[in-house]
C-alpha cells in the first residue's frame, strides 16, 4: 500500500526541540546480559524469571498499536501468556543490542507458528528498555509491525509484506556506549541529517547518506536503496506539506545512533491510492537506528506500527 510506503519514507526525518531528559540512574549490572537473559526467559515461557526482569511499577507499551499500555507486572505477563497461547513456539532472538547508561535499544527477531492457522511468522522489531539502578525494566516500548504479522498469516494481494523467512541485514552484536568523541560526532551527523529534512532540503538530506546506503523497515517487503528512499520521501512531502518529526531521544553507541520520535503531518496533498486529501492529521510513534560508517549513514533500521498511519487517516 502506497500510503504505508510514504509513512516509512518520512520516519526519522525531521526534528523538533524537546525538553532535556531527567538524569539517568547509575546502573551497576550488565544490562546487555540482563536484556539477553530476559528475552531467553520470554522465549522459554518462564514467567517467574520474566517477572523478575521488571520493576514493580514497570510500564510496557507498543506505541501506535492502538491499545493501552500494561502498567503492572501481572498485566505484562498476561500479555506474554496471550501471545504464547496463539504462538506456542514463539521465540524472540536479539540481533543488535545497544547499551547507553540505563537505556537499551535492540533489534529483536520474532518467529513462531500460529496454533490454529499453522502458518509461520518471522519479522524483526525494535525494543526500547529503560532500567532502574538495580537493573529492572521500568519502561518498555516494543515496535513489532502488526500488519506484517497479519500479512504473513493471511496474505493479501493488496498488501504484500516481507516474507516470514526473509534474511536480515544485521550482524548480531552487542555494543556498549563509550561516550567518546566518535559517538558524539555520529550523533551530531544524524542530527544534521534530520535538520536537513526538517527544511525539506532533500539534496542536503541525501548528502549525509552513503551512495550504497540502505533503509530497512519491517513493514516493507524489502530494503530500500538511497534513490528509492529519496524518491518516496519527495512523494511524502507532497502528500504531507507540513511533515515533521518530534524527536524524543537521541543517543549513540559505537557506530550506531538511536532516534526515538513521533511523525506528525497533515494529509493536504496527493497520495497515490487515495482519491483526495483527507486533511487529517497523523501522529505516528517511531524508533530508528542509524549506522554511521566513514562519515555517512550507511544503514538505517526503522520501526513503527504501519496500522497507526492508515487508521489515523481513516483508511481502515
Amino acid at each position: 500500500m502506497k500510503q504505508i510506503l510514504i509513512a516509512v519514507a518520512l520516519l526519522g526525518c525531521a526534528t523538533k526541540k524537546h525538553d532535556e531528559p531527567a538524569p539517568m540512574p547509575v546502573v551497576t549490572v550488565d544490562l546487555a546480559a540482563t536484556f539477553q537473559a530476559c528475552w531467553t526467559a520470554w522465549s522459554d515461557g518462564k514467567m517467574t524469571l520474566l517477572a523478575a526482569c521488571y520493576a514493580n511499577s514497570a510500564v510496557s507499551e507498543s506505541p501506535g498499536a492502538g491499545f493501552p499500555p500494561a502498567t503492572q507486572v501481572s498485566a505484562i505477563l498476561d500479555a506474554v501468556k496471550g501471545l504464547r497461547a496463539a504462538f506456542p513456539d514463539l521465540e524472540g532472538e536479539p540481533q543488535l543490542v545497544l547499551v547507553n547508561a540505563s537505556k537499551v535499544a535492540a533489534v529483536v527477531r520474532l518467529s513462531g507458528t500460529h496454533v490454529d492457522k499453522k502458518q509461520p511468522i518471522g519479522l524483526v522489531g525494535g525494543v526500547l528498555d529503560n532500567f532502574d539502578a538495580n537493573g529492572k525494566i521500568t519502561h518498555e516500548s516494543d515496535y513489532f509491525d502488526s500488519l506484517t504479522i497479519q500479512g504473513q498469516l493471511d496474505p493479501q494481494p493488496s498488501h504484500l509484506v516481507r516474507a516470514w523467512n526473509a534474511t536480515t541485514s544485521l550482524v548480531k552484536q552487542t555494543i556498549v556506549a563509550k561516550h567518546d568523541a566518535a559517538e558524539q560526532a555520529n550523533v551530531a551527523l544524524v542530527k544534521q541529517m534530520t535538520e536537513a529534512f526538517d527544511k525539506h532540503d532533500l539534496a542536503s538530506f541525501g548528502s549525509f547518506i552513503a551512495d550504497d546506503g540502505t533503509w530497512s523497515d519491517a513493514s516493507e517487503r524489502s530494503d530500500w536503496t538511497k534513490a528509492q528512499l529519496l524518491l518516496d520521501r519527495a512523494i511524502g512531502i507532497k502528500g504531507f506539506p507540513d511533515a515533521a518529526i518530534r524527536i524524543l531521544d537521541t543517543w549513540g553507541a559505537g557506530d550506531f545512533v538511536v532516534e526515538v520520535g513521533e511523525l506528525t503531518g497533515t494529509h493536504d496533498g496527493p497520495i497515490e491510492g487515495i482519491p483526495a486529501p483527507t486533511h487529517k492529521k497523523i501522529n505516528v510513534p517511531f524508533f530508528a537506528i542509524h549506522q554511521v560508517l566513514a562519515g555517512k549513514v550507511a544503514h538505517t533500521w526503522a520501526f513503527q506500527q504501519a496500522s497507526a498511519f492508515v487508521t489515523q487517516l481513516g483508511l481502515k
